[in-house]
């Protein structure tokens, strides 16, 4: 996906987003939080021409309702830019290694069987509605698919129809982690839902 930068980083922001995928990289986080950080740049500080502090940590302040974890993440990328910006021989502020804290790490939760059945009850009650005719469809094999192949959310969400070969009953979950293509096997679960 590309985004078209506005603000006065654009050219910035396009070289860092184009270094890093020549580097192999697909930066596709990098360029959404790049692109949220030029609309807010755009909104709030349109005249800026220069990663000052005050724009910066204006942008690494903790947003209502806001994970850490995703506020760590907006700073990675502004982080980045500054000091692509810095190699260039630019004045940029950059937020110092650590800010925006440690991350913190989740506890999986084990579900029960009662709690699977219950889930899985949900999932297959969605109601038809106007607004995503197929959901009712999608809903209950997307998470047959997480639950029962190992997939991840986004593999999930980005396989198209070309990548699941009925006959060997194989998934194809083309550029994930690491770039990486990789065959998946489909659980009866999920081949007797789809």
């Amino acid at each position: 996906m590309r985004y078209v930068f506005a603000s006065h980083f654009s050219a910035a922001m396009r070289s860092l987003v184009a270094e890093k995928q020549a580097l192999g990289f697909s930066y596709r986080s990098g360029q959404y939080r790049l692109a949220e950080f030029d609309r807010f740049c755009c909104q709030e500080f349109p005249m800026e021409t220069r990663l000052t502090q005050t724009l910066v940590q204006r942008w690494s302040e903790l947003r209502p309702g806001e994970h850490p974890n995703n506020r760590g993440e907006r700073l990675t990328y502004v982080r980045q830019l500054a000091d692509y910006l810095r190699a260039m021989g630019e004045d940029a502020f950059a937020l110092p290694p650590g800010m925006g804290g440690r991350r913190i790490r989740y506890l999986p939760h084990i579900f029960t069987r009662s709690e699977l059945d219950a889930f899985f009850t949900a999932a297959d009650g969605q109601s038809v509605t106007p607004f995503s005719p197929t959901r009712h469809l999608v809903v209950p094999v997307l998470f047959r698919l997480l639950y029962a192949c190992g997939l991840r959310p986004a593999e999930a969400a980005h396989l198209d129809i070309g990548d699941v070969d009925w006959e060997r009953g194989l998934l194809h979950i083309r550029q994930s982690k690491g770039r990486k293509d990789r065959l998946v096997p489909m659980a009866a679960i999920t081949l007797a839902k789809a």
